[in-house]
C-alpha cells in the first residue's frame, strides 16, 4: 500500500509541478536566446576589435612604407640640389643664381613631391630658390630654424628632417628636409 499513497501523493502534486514548469517554461524559452544573442555578440564584438586591429596595423604599415618612400625623394632631391652646388662659394652661387635657379626649376619639375628648394649661406640668408628669383631676401635670415641650427653643429646630421614651420617668403606650412652643403665652411 505504500507505493499506491506515493503514487497518490505524486499526482497530488502534479498540478502544482505544472504550474512551476509552466512559469519555468517561457522564463527559459526568454532567458535562453538572450543569454545566446549575448555570447554571440561578445563574439562578434571580440571578431571586429580583433579585425579593426589588423587594419590599424596594415594601414600604419603601409604609412610608414609611403612616408620612407617620400623621404627617400626629398633626400635625393636635397642631393641633387647639394651636387649642383658643389664646388660653389656663396659669392659664386650668388653671380650665378639665374643659371643656377633655371637647372633648379628643370631638377625639381623632375621630382613632383618637391615643392620647393633653397640653398642657404653661412649667416642663414637663402642665396638660391626654385620658386623664386630674383630672390632679394636681403636682411632675411632663417637662423633661428632648427634646421640651420642643427645642421650648423660639428656633429650634424647626414639629413635633417625638421618639425612644421610656417614660410616667411609665402606663408605656408612645411616642414624641411635639409642637408649641410658638401663644401665645408660654406
Amino acid at each position: 500500500m505504500d507505493g499506491m499513497a506515493e503514487v497518490l501523493a505524486h499526482d497530488r502534486d502534479a498540478p502544482a509541478r505544472r504550474r512551476r514548469w509552466a512559469r519555468i517554461v517561457p522564463a527559459a524559452a526568454l532567458a535562453l536566446p538572450l543569454f545566446m544573442l549575448g555570447v554571440s555578440s561578445w563574439i562578434a564584438w571580440r571578431s571586429a576589435w580583433r579585425q579593426a586591429s589588423a587594419e590599424v596595423v596594415q594601414t600604419a604599415e603601409a604609412a610608414a612604407e609611403y612616408a620612407a618612400r617620400v623621404l627617400s625623394g626629398y633626400a635625393m632631391a636635397v642631393g641633387r640640389i647639394n651636387d649642383l652646388v658643389a664646388g660653389y662659394t656663396d659669392a659664386q652661387i650668388r653671380e650665378q643664381e639665374a643659371v643656377l635657379h633655371q637647372a633648379l626649376r628643370r631638377m625639381i619639375a623632375d621630382l613632383p613631391q618637391a615643392e620647393a628648394g633653397f640653398v642657404f649661406d653661412a649667416e642663414g640668408t637663402p642665396i638660391l630658390s626654385v620658386n623664386v628669383f630674383p630672390l632679394g631676401t636681403a636682411g632675411m635670415s632663417f637662423m633661428d630654424r632648427d634646421f640651420f641650427v642643427d645642421l650648423s653643429r660639428a656633429d650634424a646630421p647626414a639629413l635633417h628632417v625638421s618639425r612644421v614651420h610656417r614660410g616667411r617668403l609665402d606663408g605656408d606650412v612645411f616642414i624641411a628636409i635639409s642637408r649641410r652643403r658638401g663644401v665645408p665652411g660654406d
